[in-house]
């Protein structure tokens, strides 16, 4: 049948078979869908979307404006953020992040076990160890290395330039000096020489 003007239904509305609308379909109030609701074009809504079940969606989804999730967001395959994702609260991640260019964090990095870095490691600020610095590869400072504490090397200490102490210098074993020394103050020598 066809129907040109309003209609009003004050009663259920059954369709049994397919249903084809030529133009908009307004509903004013609650709308229940109990099977499939297959959309073939565009599909524009004004107000909430409330899925109380699972939804799938084998497409693209375009948001343009801002997305609240209230729980779990579950992705099973890649992801790309074509932008900035910024996280309000605490990330946690169950396997490897890798970031493929540069990370800027404005704020404090606390990892709780162990990191690699197979690459250089760039400071530019200062760095404050807590516990012991492991460095099983050679170590080269470019500047000034101020240390207030004891130092214990276990194998042969080799400089190419200046040593100079502020305080004493104790060696327990032989000492080898190829060049010339220059010592300024009293020299204390208590074994043989």
């Amino acid at each position: 049948g066809t129907v040109v003007g309003a209609t009003t239904l004050h009663d259920t509305l059954s369709v049994g078979e397919a249903t084809d609308l030529k133009t908009t379909l307004s509903v004013g109030e609650s709308g229940t869908i109990t099977g499939l609701l297959s959309v073939g074009g565009e599909t524009d809504l004004k107000t909430t979307l409330s899925v109380g079940g699972s939804g799938t969606i084998t497409g693209l989804l375009s948001v343009g404006g801002a997305t609240d999730l209230k729980t779990t967001l579950s992705v099973g395959d890649s992801t790309t953020l074509t932008s900035t994702l910024s996280v309000g609260g605490a990330t946690d991640l169950k396997t490897t992040l890798s970031v493929g260019d540069s990370t800027t964090l404005t704020s404090t990095l606390s990892v709780g076990g162990a990191t690699h870095i197979t690459g250089a490691a760039t400071v530019s600020g200062a760095t404050v160890l807590k516990d012991t610095l492991d460095v099983t590869g050679n170590t080269t400072l470019g500047g000034t290395a101020n240390i207030t504490g004891d130092i214990t090397i276990l194998a042969s200490l080799s400089v190419a330039g200046n040593l100079k102490t502020n305080s004493n210098l104790s060696v327990a074993t032989d000492a080898h000096i190829t060049g010339n020394s220059t010592l300024s103050g009293n020299a204390t020598i208590s074994g043989n020489t």
